[in-house]
């Protein structure tokens, strides 16, 4: 009975000394990004029976070391993380644009009400030629400031690119570290055992948590513990011990813009469309740049023809000091059509303003099927979306939205 309580006395030592060792382990992880408490779960070590009394009890015993966990509420955190970056990273990227155009000391404004001004000027004293010269200066302001604002935000189209490419490079190494994580949870045993490698789980969790971040992140356990993730609306990215690779490509459709490919099972990358990678960093860098600055980008061309075509009509019916009819004031640029990568004819398509008075902030897509001598159109708005119209080659040229679009030389 002696010994009986020796070992009944160290089983409770045992038990005492796993809960602190739980605890001091709590305390030198305290922050370490991502790390769940954990707690030593201790039971009774069951009973010995003795016959005509019953069981004495043999003491205490450690039986697992769980971790505070909810997946639920991990799952909650890490969407609205990723919403949060999105949501953060649209609006640092917004506010170039705002602090660009609504500028009232650097901006348009102040230039255009200059050259107002200037051509009040001339106005008033037709043939004083420093008034002609002060308007023509004050026209070239204009002018250089509409150049100005156009690069600045190309440049902000070059770094988005830039931005992409890095969050693309975040994602296949966070992606890489989850398979293997998951490699070594299935060489330890796996997490539906009674020992689950906590430390482990955690830095699983917290690389799932990072990856929310940069785009929006589906969790599917499988049997064993085993992550599969997905992101954006469905694309496989970590299938158990396997990664997929992604990879950034210039767009098929607009070859100044970066797009994100996944690379197949012949190792050739399949661009996805933007609308797929929704969420985290990324999510919010594709959401500015098709919502907010191409609109932008549109916006300020759509400011400049609008200016030139109404101030060179206005011109025009004014005369020199020779008495010769005015010609065009400013100069100003076409519309253009770019044709995208995938196209498998060799179709030219020639745009001109019709009337820049009905232009819109859109961008459209003209898709082509059928067969050479019985060929389809189908022109969509993409701002909305809209199919316009559809049309045949009889139709052509064809009017919408204040452009005028014909078939050119080249034609499949």
């Amino acid at each position: 009975m002696s010994n009986s309580m020796f070992y009944i006395g160290l089983s409770g030592l045992n038990a005492a000394q796993a809960s602190l060792l739980t605890a001091g382990h709590n305390s030198a992880n305290f922050a370490t990004p991502g790390y769940s408490r954990q707690t030593a779960v201790v039971g009774s070590g069951g009973g010995t029976y003795a016959p005509s009394v019953g069981f004495f009890g043999n003491g205490a015993a450690v039986t697992n070391v769980v971790r505070s966990y909810d997946q639920y509420l991990t799952s909650q955190l890490n969407q609205a993380q990723g919403t949060n970056e999105a949501l953060s990273t649209f609006f640092s990227q917004v506010s170039q644009i705002d602090n660009l155009l609504a500028n009232q000391t650097a901006g348009l404004a102040p230039l255009m009400q200059t050259f107002f001004t200037s051509v009040q000027g001339v106005a008033n004293t037709p043939s004083d030629p420093a008034a002609r010269q002060q308007m023509v200066s004050a026209a070239q302001a204009v002018a250089n400031q509409y150049r100005s604002m156009s690069l600045q935000l190309n440049d902000m189209n070059s770094g988005v690119n830039q931005q992409i490419s890095g969050n693309v490079d975040q994602i296949n190494t966070l992606a890489d570290q989850i398979a293997n994580i998951n490699k070594q949870i299935t060489l330890v045993g796996g997490v539906d055992g009674t020992q689950a490698p906590n430390d482990l789980l955690d830095q699983r969790d917290q690389m799932v948590s990072d990856l929310g971040k940069l785009v929006a992140t589906k969790v599917v356990v499988q049997d064993g513990g085993q992550y599969n993730v997905f992101i954006g609306n469905g694309q496989t990215l970590v299938l158990g011990a396997k990664a997929s690779t992604l990879q950034v490509v210039n767009s098929a459709a607009d070859p100044s813009r970066s797009a994100v490919a996944v690379i197949n099972a012949n190792g050739k990358p399949v661009e996805m469309q933007d609308s797929v990678l929704t969420g985290g960093s990324l999510g919010g860098l594709l959401q500015f740049r098709n919502e907010a600055l191409g609109d932008a980008q549109n916006s300020l061309g759509r400011i400049a023809i609008s200016l030139a075509d109404t101030f060179n009509a206005q011109h025009k019916l004014g005369v020199d000091l020779s008495g010769a009819l005015g010609q065009d004031f400013f100069s100003q640029a076409s519309p253009s059509a770019i044709s995208n990568d995938r196209n498998k004819g060799d179709m030219k398509l020639a745009p001109t303003f019709s009337d820049v008075g009905q232009l819109t902030t859109s961008d459209y897509t003209l898709t082509v099927s059928g067969a050479p001598g019985a060929l389809a159109y189908s022109l969509t708005r993409l701002s909305d979306n809209k199919v316009i119209n559809t049309y045949s080659d009889a139709d052509f040229p064809v009017t919408f939205d204040g452009v005028t679009m014909a078939i050119g030389s080249g034609k499949a």
